[in-house]
């Protein structure tokens, strides 16, 4: 999984980040919660259904274990407010899904001018791997 930094921001897009899930956790658009791993046991023993319930739960019983990437939807606010009804041939992606990757590398530290003699400058630069606080395996340098 790739997290693009997009354009250089020096506060908001300092770095890409590369890292590979070992679950994901969703929340469906019929309120369901699920984990989703062929290689890590769910975090959370056991589902309340409710949105931001176990978000909480989850996110608790993975502090500093690793990292989430991922998306809440606009539809979650239906768990928090009235809306309009939803169209009938909507797309039915999860309201939440979030990957838990334990281990991610850093992929730019700064960035330069673009011009051929910066590229070779940070070719020159060995990557980084980087454990989430609370993780002992580091990631290989890509």
């Amino acid at each position: 999984m790739l997290l693009h930094s997009g354009r250089h921001h020096p506060h908001w897009a300092s770095h890409s980040i590369l890292a590979q899930p070992a679950g994901s956790y969703q929340f469906t658009t019929d309120g369901q919660s699920r984990w989703i791993s062929d290689v890590m046991p769910c975090p959370v023993n056991q589902w309340t259904h409710k949105p931001f319930k176990d978000l909480r739960s989850l996110l608790a019983a993975t502090r500093g274990q690793g990292l989430w990437l991922g998306y809440l939807g606009y539809d979650l606010a239906r768990w928090n407010e009235v809306l309009p009804s939803r169209a009938v041939n909507d797309r039915d992606w999860p309201v939440i899904e979030l990957a838990f990757c334990p281990h991610w590398q850093k992929l730019a530290t700064g960035w330069g001018d673009g011009s051929m003699a910066d590229a070779q400058a940070k070719a020159s630069q060995p990557l980084a791997a980087h454990p989430c606080p609370g993780v002992g395996v580091h990631t290989s340098a890509v």
